[in-house]
């Protein structure tokens, strides 16, 4: 203990001041004093290893170890019926995890599905200029979109692993509102005008992260 420690210090400070006193004087000779002074200097720094010492004259003196001092128990009693409490110990490389809610702007990232969007370009841009006159460009570009709706849940939970129902959901129906906007075979409808599709893109991506925790 901090204040132990201060004690000590300070016998020991004031008895190596008394022997540089009797020192100094030269009619004062080394003697059992002196000795006497010593001990009482370096007796609380080795009072741990003593038990008792007895000094000239039959003067004893009797130090308490700190082990005795640690095992005295000066604290009341809990009443019988108090409930004990108990403290875990947690390992000190013990990791401890906090889950942090997601922000609006990560759940709106969380919820556009980036690859499968990709890949609903990739194959709008490779299958629709190809496609015969016995096969309606709208028809065969609904077919591409209704693909990518089913493969990006599917993707989300096997990659990503998304097991959240509202995200798979939202996210699914995300990919039909950006092909709605890129035009994919929603241009070929005589009502459809590119400024839907963006008005449409604007509103899903504003309003989907309140549709998931």
């Amino acid at each position: 203990m901090v204040l132990n420690k201060y004690v000590k210090l300070i016998i020991s400070l004031v008895a190596v001041s008394a022997i540089i006193v009797r020192i100094m004087v030269p009619e004062i000779k080394i003697d059992a004093t002196i000795l006497i002074l010593v001990g009482i200097a370096v007796l609380p720094w080795i009072a741990s290893a003593i038990e008792s010492l007895e000094l000239p004259g039959g003067f004893k003196v009797q130090l308490r170890t700190q082990s005795e001092v640690d095992t005295t128990d000066t604290s009341t009693p809990a009443p019988e019926n108090e409930p004990k409490r108990i403290t875990p110990s947690i390992p000190e490389d013990a990791q401890v995890t906090m889950l942090v809610p997601d922000s609006y702007s990560d759940k709106a990232v969380k919820l556009t599905p980036v690859e499968t969007i990709v890949g609903f370009i990739v194959t709008n841009a490779v299958i629709l200029p190809y496609a015969s006159f016995t096969v309606p460009l709208l028809l065969l570009g609904l077919i591409n979109v209704l693909l990518w709706m089913t493969i990006t849940p599917l993707y989300l939970w096997r990659f990503q692993r998304v097991d959240q129902p509202s995200q798979l959901i939202v996210s699914t129906f995300a990919l039909g509102v950006w092909a709605f906007a890129i035009g994919g075979p929603f241009q070929y409808l005589d009502w459809y005008e590119p400024l839907y599709g963006a008005l449409a893109l604007l509103i899903y991506t504003l309003l989907g992260p309140f549709l998931v925790r």
